[in-house]
């Protein structure tokens, strides 16, 4: 699912310390389980060939991991680790909007509720 950060109508309806409500471009509101993203994000890590040193021996309790996301990505974006993903971009909607404040605001959100999410650079 694609929630376009704010534009055609796509939004954040709520953001809770244990997820978030969205709205999609077509009106379809899903909810993002913080929870939910972790444990996926933690199967992730482990099944992945991008990580060679996490394992499945690998301590990852302490992993609040719940997506990723792209600062520098045209648009910037984050992606939960939900079933399936839902990836929410911040495109620039008119000559001086700030979408990178959006995406920051976004970010500082999920990390004061006490999750994370890997900068892909």
């Amino acid at each position: 699912m694609l929630v376009s950060g704010l534009s055609k109508g796509a939004h954040i309806i709520e953001f809770t310390s244990v997820g978030i409500r969205v709205m999609d471009d077509f009106g379809r509101e899903r909810f993002v389980d913080f929870a939910e993203c972790n444990r996926n994000w933690k199967r992730f890590l482990v099944d992945s060939e991008d990580f060679p040193l996490i394992t499945r021996e690998t301590d990852l309790s302490e992993s609040f991991g719940v997506g990723w996301r792209r600062s520098t990505g045209k648009p910037p974006f984050v992606e939960f680790f939900c079933d399936p993903h839902v990836r929410i971009e911040f495109p620039r909607r008119w000559p001086f909007h700030d979408a990178d404040a959006d995406f920051r605001r976004l970010h500082r959100q999920v990390a004061s509720a006490g999750w994370s999410t890997l900068e892909l650079g």
